[in-house]
């Protein structure tokens, strides 16, 4: 392959990972928008209510769209490179929030969304240069297109070549046509359901354990005035640590396993919101003002150590090709309806009974994960697609009639 073919590739991998960042802004919006809010210094006023819905209505659209993109996944991610696009999903997803956490408490509500929208815009002129995919286009039967967008995204001058590679991607093609499913064979294959029900679990206790009204109400549970440096600040660090964590522990994930990080996660996550509890319970104190400010940093720490990213990378080991898209779509909805729910309550739930009320709702849900974890999540480390096959149809064979 040529420098060329090298470098368009590179640039197509870059646009393309640029939407994942964009989502990362995405969730870092509220973190600096609801303080603004509750000083009057965006463009309407708004109420509590009103503002929950804001945060709420963000995770709407995301129970939404997997539906359809599912359909997608499968014409756009390649086999050989699900595993490294999983760690480029959480370290891009990071970067993007940590842009918002940086910028968003220095500068203007305005100046915040012009921000904001630029990335977008930056997107759409990018990507209108990129060819179709030659794979999807040998779905549609468009098979001289293809050989023309192989051609581009090679740069290869040797004729053989490319046309082995297109005879090889057509019977790759012809492959998955046949083994095409919906989404009621998840269902109906039992140990498609045990994977299922390991991934969605995970998912939900990452987003309904706290992270996501943690991230967009941060102002209104730390106290202040904030020890050593202004409060925004501490979401800087809390931004930067999770980046940070989450690329080092990616490196560590195949040496020491998915199932021990993810429990290890899970059940200090729950510590922390029980120490949030207790703290809230009691009572703030300007003496203990310290207290909650490093649990909110240790809340980074654990959530990027193994919730953060182990659903990820379960979601691409455990199913076959055919029913992953279906599974990812499951698994997104899971994620965006418990981020939706807990955002929505939060400010309710904090106003009438207390910021303690919510932190014990996620030290339940934080244990019960890891509770879960450790009954049925396997490990995945070092194994292949058949045997993480063969070890959840053990698993299947060894469970009650009634739990199957």
């Amino acid at each position: 392959m040529s420098k060329k073919g090298v470098f368009r590739q590179i640039y197509v991998t870059v646009v393309a990972t640029l939407t994942i960042f964009i989502s990362g802004m995405w969730l870092g919006w509220p973190s600096s928008v609801v303080e603004k809010a509750m000083k009057h210094e965006i463009d309407i006023n708004v109420t509590m209510d009103e503002l929950s819905w804001i945060v709420a209505m963000m995770d709407l659209g995301n129970m939404i769209s997997p539906l359809f993109a599912g359909y997608l996944m499968d014409k756009l991610a390649g086999v050989k490179i699900r595993g490294a696009l999983s760690s480029t999903f959480c370290i891009q997803l990071h970067f993007g929030f940590l842009l918002e956490a940086v910028v968003g408490p220095l500068v203007k509500y305005r100046t915040l969304n012009t921000m904001s929208a630029v990335f977008p815009v930056v997107f759409t002129v990018l990507a209108f240069w990129i060819p179709e995919s030659p794979y999807y286009l040998l779905k549609k039967n468009r098979r001289v297109e293809a050989a023309r967008c192989l051609q581009w995204y090679r740069c290869e001058q040797d004729d053989v070549k490319l046309t082995d590679e297109l005879r090889q991607m057509e019977v790759n093609v012809e492959r998955e046509m046949e083994n095409q499913s919906t989404f009621r064979e998840v269902f109906t294959s039992p140990k498609d359901r045990k994977a299922l029900g390991i991934v969605v679990a995970a998912c939900i206790t990452q987003r309904a354990g706290g992270i996501s009204c943690i991230l967009a109400f941060f102002s209104l549970i730390l106290p202040e005035p904030a020890p050593v440096f202004p409060r925004f600040q501490y979401m800087i660090v809390f931004a930067t640590t999770i980046v940070v964590i989450t690329i080092t522990c990616a490196t560590l994930v195949d040496k020491v396993g998915r199932k021990p990080l993810l429990i290890i996660s899970e059940v200090g996550l729950g510590i922390i919101s029980a120490g949030f509890t207790v703290y809230f319970y009691m009572g703030t104190s300007l003496r203990f003002v310290i207290f909650p400010y490093a649990l909110f940093l240790l809340f980074s720490v654990m959530y990027s150590v193994g919730v953060g990213f182990i659903p990820v990378v379960y979601l691409g080991e455990m199913f076959s090709v055919n029913i992953r898209s279906h599974c990812s779509s499951i698994a997104s909805i899971a994620l965006a309806s418990s981020s939706f729910a807990t955002n929505k309550i939060f400010l309710f739930v904090s106003r009438t009974y207390g910021n303690h009320a919510m932190f014990f709702l996620f030290t339940v849900v934080n244990f019960a994960g890891a509770l879960y974890s450790y009954k049925y999540a396997i490990e995945t480390k070092g194994k292949t697609l058949l045997e993480i096959q063969q070890i959840l149809e053990e698993k299947v064979k060894k469970a009650p009639l009634n739990t199957r």
